[in-house]
């Protein structure tokens, strides 16, 4: 090959090398990308564990109305509106004393602790919602339920064609707790 038809080649080579090297560091970025939502996605579901057993370490720590069958069998569902706990049992709903200052009776506590419950899922996750239903049985038991939305980021590729897109996804957590 002379120097004349040789001119430009290592340009050539040089430039494939950059475009190959583009694609992989876009790769990775995607790789890692997908890792942190992964992360956060775990992150979120060890708080919802932990809060499930903190309502459950609740319940057993309060055996005068949970184990004494005064609780409704209908479900109680723990949400927040405008930074509040909303309990939808009317008669814990009513009851708004504060157990960490004073003593409290069995259904006072109960309410109590659902609130505060109900506040720990607002502030760990954004848009979570509880629910506590109990049965009366041999032994009674209470599902533990939490719901929430995760955003879930996922890199799509069909064909030329790449898209990005973010979804909220439908989370839930049980947890069924002896008395």
């Amino acid at each position: 090959m002379t120097a004349r038809a040789s001119a430009g080649f290592t340009l050539v080579e040089v430039l494939v090398a950059l475009v190959v090297i583009a694609f992989g560091l876009l790769g990775m970025a995607a790789l890692q990308a997908n890792t942190l939502s992964t992360t956060s996605g775990a992150r979120y579901e060890s708080i919802v564990a932990v809060e499930a057993q903190s309502m459950a370490d609740a319940i057993t720590a309060n055996p005068g109305y949970w184990a004494d069958g005064l609780f409704s069998t209908t479900p109680i569902s723990v949400t927040s509106k405008n930074s509040t706990t909303v309990l939808s049992d009317p008669t814990l709903s009513s009851i708004t004393k504060d157990c960490s200052s004073s003593t409290c009776s069995p259904t006072e506590l109960a309410s109590y602790d659902l609130r505060q419950w109900g506040d720990d899922l607002r502030q760990q996750i954004p848009g979570a919602s509880g629910i506590v239903a109990c049965q009366i049985g041999t032994p009674d038991t209470c599902k533990i339920t939490i719901n929430w939305r995760m955003k879930i980021a996922a890199a799509v590729n069909t064909g030329t064609q790449a898209t990005n897109s973010t979804t909220a996804t439908a989370k839930t957590y049980s947890l069924v707790s002896v008395l």
